[in-house]
């Protein structure tokens, strides 16, 4: 008797675990209709007198290359047009750069300059940026002049889209496009510290787990290549873009050692 009750209790702790896998499976079979009928039938109604504008693109522009032999590449391009004849009070101008030195000028004024520091002793590069220029209702009309210096002979001919718009639609324009990227970057990094743990834990306690180690090593460095390689970075770290574009290489081209070693 002691014998089969022995063998009972592995069919129950498995019958057990069977059914407690079944129930949370139809918990979340609920949980996904509610939602959706959530999504279908209940909602709520806006009525708002005014609109947000949300962002447009200026294409009506005209682009010059000019020779310099001050510049790094002996180039520069200079964009020319002329911002709307009304302009709303919360309105910038914006366009996002890689490895290019940036003047603008309105009506002639400089109003904006991107430059390396003069402190750099490593690069000459500044790596990723948004350039972000408030527009006030009295530069309705004005010409604008942005002046891009190529640091690198690769992006010599890449192209800028400018923006007009409030920086919350331009943060959320951005946001809405390279969302997915960031939950993916996000999830690699969060499944790579898990593996790291866990190899951690059995090389501690089982002496083995290097090549789970290696692989979440992976996993962590491709997810900060993809966080910090995204448009939408920028905008978290304005201060720091040579930093986000070193850590996203260092991330790319090193990530192939745990990979090399995980195999």
């Amino acid at each position: 008797m002691p014998e089969l009750e022995k063998e009972d209790k592995p069919k129950r702790s498995i019958d057990l675990s069977k059914i407690s896998i079944l129930l949370m499976f139809a918990a979340g079979l609920a949980l996904m209709v509610l939602l959706g009928l959530l999504c279908v039938t209940d909602n709520v109604e806006i009525k708002r007198s005014r609109n947000d504008s949300g962002v447009s693109r200026i294409d009506d522009y005209s682009c010059r290359e000019i020779r310099d032999a001050d510049a790094p590449i002996g180039v520069r391009k200079e964009y020319t047009f002329f911002l709307s004849d009304t302009l709303e009070s919360d309105t910038h101008l914006a366009f996002y750069t890689v490895h290019q030195y940036v003047d603008v000028y309105l009506d002639g004024e400089n109003i904006y300059s991107l430059q390396p520091s003069r402190e750099n002793r490593i690069s000459k590069t500044v790596g990723s940026n948004w350039v972000m220029i408030p527009l006030y209702r009295e530069d309705a009309g004005k010409e604008i002049c942005v002046e891009i210096t190529p640091v690198y002979e690769s992006f010599r001919d890449r192209e800028v889209e400018f923006l007009t718009g409030s920086q919350l639609a331009i943060y959320t324009n951005r946001l809405s496009r390279d969302l997915p990227q960031l939950i993916l970057g996000g999830m690699t990094v969060f499944v790579g510290i898990v593996f790291v743990c866990v190899a951690g834990y059995n090389l501690i306690k089982k002496k083995r787990g290097k090549s789970l180690a290696a692989l979440g090593m992976f996993s962590v460095m491709m997810g900060f290549w993809r966080l910090t390689d995204t448009r939408f970075t920028p905008f978290m770290f304005p201060n720091r873009p040579i930093l986000l574009f070193y850590v996203s290489i260092t991330m790319l081209m090193l990530g192939i050692v745990p990979l090399i070693k995980a195999c």
